[in-house]
């Protein structure tokens, strides 16, 4: 998204799986250490990126994705957010939980 992504421990990270994430991968990214809610788990499928941020603000999570330039739209309008990890589509389960973990030491 423009800027490099700060490394953070693993217990700092709250992440928001969005729709395009496996919600499979929630079990191993807390076991990880990594507390990881998947919209589906909210009943969340289907809304709006802007909903998708307010929640992610609210809830103190990072949104993970793979439609980077959609929340680019919409975070270039905000002062302050909790953060994108913006990851390629496309990938297998394994391939996601590694891009991922790559933001965790």
């Amino acid at each position: 998204m423009g800027q490099p992504m700060l490394k953070l421990a693993p217990n700092d990270i709250r992440l928001l799986l969005d729709e395009n994430i496996s919600p499979n991968l929630s079990p191993r990214l807390w076991d990880a250490g990594i507390d990881a809610l998947p919209l589906r788990d909210r009943a969340m499928l289907r809304i709006s990126d802007y909903k998708v941020l307010a929640f992610a603000d609210k809830d103190g999570r990072v949104i993970a994705t793979i439609d980077e330039f959609d929340f680019e739209k919409l975070l270039v309008k905000r002062k302050t957010h909790n953060g994108v990890v913006a990851i390629p589509g496309g990938g297998t389960r394994d391939e996601q939980f590694n891009f991922i973990m790559a933001f965790a030491p």
